[in-house]
C-alpha cells in the first residue's frame, strides 16, 4: 500500500465531496463542502491535507486555527477516511501531520470540537465510537458536551401570535455588509462571519429586526453545521426581555419552512426550555469536545465552553 499526503487544492473539491459522502453518516453535497473548504477565515492550506492512494483520494484532514483571547486554539474541522481503507493507520496518520503543523504554527491548545464557525459538527457526533476511540488513543481528553435541538416545522403557522407592529422584520439584503459588522461588535469574530455567509447566500439566509433604521436583532440559517441548521441568532443586550428573541425565532423558522425544510436542528444549544417553549424543540445530536496538549505546551488547558445560541 502506497500512501502518499499532499494539500487540498480547489480542483479536488469533487472527489473531497465524494469521500464526505461515503464516509460522513449525515447526508452533504458539494455546496456544502465547498463553503467547509474554501470559505474557512483565516485559511490555512497547509492545513489542508489528503491522504490518496494512485489517484483516488482516500482520507482528509481539515485544519482550522482559531484564536480565543490570548489562547491559539487548532485542530480538525473535518477527519474522514474512506470505508475500505479504515483501520489501516491513515486517519492515525493524518492527524499525526496535521498536529505538528499545528505546533509549528504556535496552537496552545489541540481541539477537535469548540472550533467554531465553518464546521459540520460543534463536535465529534456521539454516535461516531470509531472517532473517539482514535481519539483517546492520540492522547485527548474529553473536555465536554454540546446538544443540537431538533423542530418538526410541519403543520404549525409560525407566524401566528407574534407581534409584528413594533419591530420590522426583514430578509437581510444581499451583500449587506452592515449586520455582519453590527454582530461582530456584539458577539465576536465569529458570529460576525456566520453573518457575512447568510449575507453572501442566495438568497440571503438572515433575518433582520430593525426599527427606525437602527438594528435590533437577527437570526441566520445554513451558515455553519450541516444544511437545515439555525443559527446564530442574537438580540441586543438592551432589547433583551421583550420578545424580540421569540419573534425573530418564529420568523426564521417559517422561512426555513417556505424554503422546503420540514425538520431542522438548533445548533450547539444555549437555553434549552427557551426553544422547547417556543418551537417545541427537543434533544437532539450531542457532540462531544475533545482537547490535547500540544508537546512543549505549557499554558493550562482552559475549561470555558462557549455556548452558542444566547
Amino acid at each position: 500500500m502506497k500512501i502518499r499526503i499532499r494539500e487540498l487544492s480547489l480542483p479536488d473539491c469533487a472527489q473531497l465531496t465524494s469521500l464526505a459522502q461515503r464516509s460522513l453518516s449525515d447526508p452533504v453535497d458539494d455546496r456544502l463542502i465547498r463553503r467547509l473548504l474554501t470559505a474557512e477565515p483565516d485559511a490555512r492550506p497547509e492545513l489542508h491535507l489528503a491522504a490518496w492512494h494512485g489517484q483516488r483520494l482516500i482520507g482528509v484532514a481539515l485544519g482550522s486555527v482559531r484564536q480565543h483571547d490570548e489562547l491559539l486554539a487548532g485542530g480538525p474541522r473535518l477527519l474522514a477516511v474512506d470505508p475500505a481503507w479504515q483501520r489501516r493507520g491513515i486517519g492515525t496518520c493524518l492527524l499525526n501531520e496535521l498536529e505538528q503543523r499545528l505546533q509549528a504554527i504556535g496552537v496552545h491548545e489541540l481541539r477537535v470540537g469548540n472550533l467554531a464557525p465553518n464546521y459540520l459538527w460543534p463536535g465529534v457526533p456521539e454516535t461516531n465510537q470509531a472517532m473517539q476511540a482514535l481519539l483517546v488513543k492520540q492522547g485527548y481528553e474529553l473536555a465536554g458536551e454540546t446538544l443540537n435541538m431538533t423542530v418538526d416545522l410541519n403543520g404549525r403557522d409560525w407566524l401566528a401570535g407574534i407581534d409584528l407592529s413594533r419591530w420590522s422584520i426583514r430578509r437581510a439584503r444581499s451583500g449587506e455588509t452592515a449586520l455582519a459588522a453590527w454582530a461582530g461588535e456584539r458577539w465576536g469574530a465569529a458570529w460576525q462571519w456566520e453573518a457575512m455567509q447568510a449575507v453572501s447566500a442566495d438568497p440571503p439566509t438572515a433575518l433582520v429586526a430593525e426599527r427606525d433604521g437602527e438594528y435590533g436583532g437577527f437570526a441566520c440559517w445554513d451558515v455553519s453545521g450541516l444544511w437545515g441548521t439555525f443559527g446564530p441568532t442574537g438580540v441586543d443586550e438592551a432589547l433583551q426581555g421583550h420578545g424580540l428573541g421569540r419573534t425573530l425565532l418564529c420568523a426564521t423558522l417559517a422561512a426555513m419552512a417556505d424554503a422546503g425544510y420540514r425538520q431542522i436542528e438548533i445548533g450547539w444549544v444555549g437555553p434549552q426550555a427557551f426553544y422547547t417553549r417556543i418551537a417545541g424543540a427537543r434533544p437532539g445530536r450531542i457532540c462531544l469536545l475533545y482537547r490535547k496538549r500540544g508537546a512543549g505546551l505549557s499554558s493550562p488547558i482552559q475549561r470555558d465552553l462557549p455556548q452558542r445560541q444566547p
